[in-house]
């Protein structure tokens, strides 16, 4: 509320100075985002981003292999119950 107040509070020629500069700062959110980018803790982000990205695509490869092998896993230990059933007469 304080900055609107400051805002409203001026008078015209202060506004038209303020309305002046915010329509000639072309680039400057560019800018500030190129320099976000330029430090070592966003290209950790970044980095850490493609892995995750190349883990989801690893394993969406994968996904079938896998729950083949476990399938097969499974089957393998319904027949050891089942062996161990037929020891027990």
């Amino acid at each position: 509320m304080a900055g609107w107040l400051g805002i409203i509070n001026v008078s015209d020629s202060e506004f038209e100075k303020l309305t002046s500069v915010i329509d000639n700062c072309d680039g400057a959110a560019e800018d500030m985002a190129a320099t976000m980018q330029e430090n070592l803790a966003r290209q950790v982000t970044i980095l850490k981003s493609a892995l995750e990205k190349l883990a989801i695509q690893i394993g969406d490869a994968l996904i079938s292999t896998i729950c083949n092998i476990f399938s097969k896993i499974r089957d393998f230990v319904v027949k050891l119950q089942g062996v161990d059933e037929g020891n027990e007469t």
